[in-house]
């Protein structure tokens, strides 16, 4: 529970949860759930890099997104964006169509994309991370991990 409740708004939309455990301090110093953003931050910076290499039509365009949660844009194309978002126990990562999208063969276009940006993002994040959550519903997430099936 905790790991699903972030929803990006859209027909054509995915998303990812990386668990915020593996960047909790390992130190007395500081309290029980604080997070190590520093170091969550550069492993994003990673995913977003590694994602602009496997599609070079994507590219960064860091900006707050207009939405709820703050959801934050950071890649674009031109049927898409990618973007972060905190989710109280973790941090989502989402594919989304564009608002924008007209007119209808350029839809299609982007529809037929749509299951090949999937696959490559949770590929790339399963490299980086080793295990990464599945939305299955409101609150509701099933782990996955590199090498399981």
């Amino acid at each position: 529970m905790g790991r699903g409740n972030f929803c990006p708004c859209g027909e054509f939309t995915d998303q990812w949860y990386i668990d915020y455990d593996a960047y909790e301090w390992d130190d007395d110093e500081h309290e029980e759930y604080e997070i190590d953003y520093e170091l969550l931050n550069g492993d994003v910076d990673i995913l977003m890099d590694e994602i602009c290499k496997r599609f070079p039509s994507f590219y960064r365009e860091e900006k707050q997104m207009n939405h709820y949660w703050g959801q934050r844009q950071v890649l674009a194309n031109k049927f898409f964006v990618i973007g972060t978002a905190d989710n109280e126990w973790s941090e989502a990562v989402f594919i989304q169509m564009r608002d924008d999208i007209w007119p209808c063969e350029q839809e299609n276009l982007a529809i037929r994309h749509f299951e090949r940006y999937c696959n490559g993002i949770r590929e790339i994040m399963l490299d980086l991370f080793g295990t990464i959550y599945l939305r299955n519903g409101p609150w509701m997430s099933s782990k996955l991990m590199k090498g399981v099936s």
